[in-house]
């Protein structure tokens, strides 16, 4: 995309969807290869910040603007990035960054938390990268644990769905009009479209699959229409044998009961933490619930 107008915002922390800042005075514009540069100042070492991309030419004649084309690129904790990154913004990494963040966004590609949530918010970004690498906007992410099995394929059947708007302004509308809930306000850019897309999973995933282009960029990708496109990812191993409960401590942590007398426990981002076959012992036997306090104690009913 050339002259797409290139931005770069920090989340907000007063509230769910809270309007972002933009940290660029002046956005980059995209060359005639899509390529674009800037320096930027951290807000903070901890700040959360994402990419935005609006606008510009997908190839047609020249002066062709579609303003509605809108991808975004999560990135993470403003501190982590090198001093000279490389970033990809396109289809794929809008598709993970926004479902992954569904939870927080609001149209308008605002991001935001509560400031009692701040942890929520970063584990939400941290998950991008199970999904996607945003360095090289491809499928799965570097940070995917050994044996988790990604939803690749629907990732990009939703990424070649999105590539289908890349052509004149006009060629958005049957992306916008599927995606759109009764009574809702129609989207106004690809950003709002998945948005509006992962918060309603089982809206018209037929007519939506329907825009799947002739030759689909992005493989490999599901070959026929889904029932709904909700995203999960599979964690196996670490004891999981019969989850029968789970529960969240304040990290955002995940410890699940099994049946069979063992406790699991996966960080936020589905490492295992636990050994190999669970937590055991201490008359752990047919474990079917669980619950944290707020010292962070598990308690096991069994």
């Amino acid at each position: 995309m050339s002259g797409a107008t290139i931005q770069l915002y920090a989340a907000g922390s007063t509230g769910y969807g809270a309007v972002a800042t933009a940290l660029l005075v002046s956005p980059a514009t995209s060359d005639a290869s899509g390529k674009f540069s800037f320096h930027y100042t951290c807000p903070s070492a901890s700040g959360l910040i994402y990419l935005v991309a609006v606008g510009g030419n997908p190839g047609l004649s020249a002066g062709t603007n579609n303003a509605a084309l809108a991808m975004m690129a999560a990135l993470g904790p403003c501190g982590s990035l090198a001093s000279s990154a490389t970033v990809s913004v396109n289809e794929l990494t809008t598709g993970a960054s926004v479902f992954a963040l569904a939870q927080f966004m609001s149209p308008g590609a605002n991001v935001g938390t509560s400031s009692t949530n701040t942890q929520g918010l970063a584990n939400a970004f941290a998950m991008i990268n199970n999904l996607v690498n945003v360095g090289t906007g491809t499928a799965p992410g570097p940070s995917l644990p050994a044996g988790a099995a990604s939803p690749t394929a629907t990732l990009n059947t939703i990424a070649n769905i999105l590539n289908s708007c890349t052509g004149s302004p006009g060629a958005c509308s049957p992306l916008f009009f599927a995606a759109t809930p009764s009574g809702a306000t129609v989207p106004a850019n690809t950003i709002d479209a998945v948005l509006a897309i992962a918060l309603n999973p089982s809206l018209n995933p037929g007519a939506l699959y329907g825009l799947t282009p002739a030759r689909p960029p992005f493989q490999p990708a599901l070959a026929q229409a889904p029932d709904d496109w909700m995203l999960s990812i599979n964690y196996t191993g670490s004891g999981l044998h019969g989850p029968s409960a789970l529960a969240i401590d304040q990290r955002g942590n995940v410890w699940i009961a099994d049946y069979y007398g063992a406790v699991t426990e996966f960080s936020s981002q589905g490492q295992a933490l636990s050994p190999t076959a669970g937590f055991t012992g201490g008359g752990l036997n047919e474990c079917y619930g669980l619950t944290i306090d707020n010292s962070g104690n598990v308690w096991v009913n069994k």
